[in-house]
């Protein structure tokens, strides 16, 4: 078994060759992912101290209490298994704000810039079966999607967005809930 030195990794581990090349400098980094894929990439609640591999096995030890597979910046948590549901699309950043959509599914806002496989700029619907709704594809660019009302068949975003579907949009634009087009 390879012995690994001590690093300190806050949250979420980096991959394994990224932080092989720290050990020598012995600092406590915030980790973030790269570009590089990591959508199984586990997260700790915690700090991480110790790394050991062998036979592609990696062994953690530190200061926490469960280690996951990362979900991303949302989660759909079964209420019977306290477990994440796996098919839910995942969301590479921050999600501020989530409403239903009055048919089982929902709308999200936020800071991200993909859903599942889907490119999103901080909107995106979530149909009911949890997947990416491909049609609807508003984008708020300049800054997250902070809140949102659903008023019949129009959604009201507000945020510290400027743009929205490539019009000038400072904070609060008017979405077609169907849609995702912009409504004046």
């Amino acid at each position: 078994m390879k012995q690994i030195p001590k690093l300190c990794l806050r949250l979420s581990m980096a991959s394994l060759p990224a932080a092989l090349a720290l050990f020598s400098s012995r600092v406590c980094l915030a980790a973030s992912p790269g570009n590089e894929q990591i959508d199984q990439l586990v997260a700790t609640d915690g700090v991480v101290y110790s790394l050991a591999e062998t036979n592609n096995v990696l062994y953690l030890g530190g200061l926490f209490n469960s280690v996951a597979v990362r979900t991303g910046g949302g989660a759909v948590v079964s209420t019977s298994t306290g477990q994440p549901v796996a098919n839910y699309p995942r969301l590479n950043g921050i999600v501020v704000s989530a409403i239903q959509d009055g048919v089982g599914g929902w709308f999200v806002g936020g800071s991200f810039t993909k859903a599942g496989s889907y490119p999103r700029t901080n909107l995106v619907h979530i149909r009911s079966d949890l997947s990416v709704d491909p049609a609807w594809q508003p984008a708020a660019v300049g800054g997250a999607v902070g809140s949102m009302v659903l008023t019949g068949n129009t959604l009201y975003c507000g945020g510290a967005f400027t743009n929205v579907n490539g019009q000038i949009r400072n904070r609060l634009a008017a979405l077609d809930a169907a849609t995702g087009a912009l409504q004046s």
